[in-house]
This record gives C-alpha cells, sequence and structure tokens, in this order.
C-alpha cells in the first residue's frame, strides 16, 4: 500500500511522490506554500511548552498520542522549512537576488519496523525518527539595476 503526496503547480503541472507507510508510524505533513507563519509558529512552541510541562508534572489526564507524539514531529517539520525559509531569504539578500518559496512538502516521522512471527507481522519495533522532503522548490532572479 501507497500514500501519495502532491500538488498542482500552473508551471510544472502535478508533482507527485509515493511513500509506503508502516502501520504504527506516526507521520507529520509539513507544507510549505509561501513561507511559514510567525503566527503559527508562536501557537505551536505554546502547545509543545504547554505539553511537556505537563509530562514534566506527571499529569497526562486526558493527553492523546497527538498531543505526546504528534506535536514534536510536526514542529520538527515545520522547524525544517522555517529554518531553510530564513537561510534563503538571507543568501538571496547577501546575492542581490529576489527569491520566493515555490510550495513545497514533506514528512517527518517516527520510523518502525515489523517483527513477524512465521510471516504474519506481530508487533513493531522503534526504529528512529526520518525526516522525508519530497519536493522542496524555490524560485530566485537577480536583481538587475
Amino acid at each position: 500500500m501507497y500514500s501519495t503526496l502532491g500538488l498542482y503547480s500552473p508551471t510544472h503541472g502535478w508533482i507527485t511522490v509515493n511513500n509506503k507507510p508502516v502501520a504504527g508510524e506516526y507521520r507529520a505533513i509539513g507544507l510549505d506554500l509561501q513561507g511559514m507563519s510567525a503566527e503559527q509558529a508562536t501557537e505551536l512552541q505554546k502547545k509543545v511548552e504547554e505539553t511537556k510541562s505537563r509530562v514534566d508534572a506527571s499529569d497526562l489526564t486526558g493527553m492523546t498520542k497527538h498531543d505526546l507524539v504528534g506535536d514534536i514531529v510536526f514542529s520538527t517539520i515545520f522547524g525544517y522549512f522555517g529554518l531553510n525559509d530564513i537561510q534563503d531569504q538571507i543568501s538571496a539578500q547577501s546575492s542581490d537576488m529576489v527569491q520566493y518559496r515555490a510550495p513545497s512538502f514533506g514528512l517527518f516521522m517516527t520510523s518502525v519496523t515489523p517483527l513477524y512471527w512465521f510471516g504474519i507481522p506481530r508487533e513493531v519495533k522503534m526504529g528512529g525518527l526520518v525526516m522525508d522532503v519530497d519536493n522542496y522548490m524555490t524560485m530566485a532572479r537577480c536583481v538587475i539595476g
């Protein structure tokens, strides 16, 4: 089974990629359409800090898997695109260029390995964390004059 991510670009047509998810993985899809929102970053930071303080206080009442894992994996892919946006802007300014983020997308996820018993998957083993940025595009032009 595959999952397909994609977007339509007027200049390039459909840009699609197939990924093969494994049952038990937790995936965050990051979209960088034209830069990252400072308001969204602030809200995400507040959520992650609130979750951390609740975990530190051993208060897990009402917390979901998304609270514990989802915000962390999403903040990682969000931070990746945000950092690259800043670096691209600095590079463009120092090179007298105009730069825009073209729609881009990727995943950050937990990686699990299925453990089989006579060909039947019975459990999964945590393998680590994986970033898979399938589409990262920018548009840049030299400033003339």
